[in-house]
């Protein structure tokens, strides 16, 4: 079931559903399963997983 403007309605008890939603919808991207995050904790390391990424983009870069 949709909303006006075409955002999802959802059940008020699904909360993480709710949430994605939200997100969804303000970023107007769609969330995805699979990512990985790394901390990363001063400016040498943080510019070389950059670049890395950079070159290894197969489509897009989002920042």
């Amino acid at each position: 079931m949709t909303r006006a403007g075409g955002v999802p309605s959802v059940d008020p008890t699904d909360i993480l559903e709710r949430h994605t939603v939200v997100v969804e919808s303000v970023t107007e991207n769609p969330l995805t399963t699979g990512n990985c995050v790394v901390l990363l904790t001063d400016g040498p390391e943080t510019y070389a997983a950059l670049f890395t990424a950079i070159r290894q983009a197969g489509k897009h870069i989002s920042l």
